[in-house]
């Protein structure tokens, strides 16, 4: 797994990096074709795939409306 580096995201990812880099921690799975974001909330561990940017980051909008 790579963490995604701004130097190497498409253009239609860097919204999602600005908008939940800060909480989440955003990978690009190239081989797998799909991106992931995780997130450590004490014990809790948050994890949210999806096949493009755009879809992780709605589901990114959708997680962080509910606690675990």
């Amino acid at each position: 797994m790579r963490p995604a580096g701004p130097s190497r995201l498409p253009w239609l990812a860097y919204d999602l990096v600005i908008r939940h880099g800060g909480r989440w921690q955003i990978s690009e799975h190239p081989d797998l074709a799909f991106w992931s974001a995780e997130r450590r909330e004490g014990t809790a561990i948050r994890f949210v795939a999806a096949h493009t940017p755009g879809e992780l980051a709605a589901k990114l909008e959708a997680a962080e409306g509910i606690r675990p």
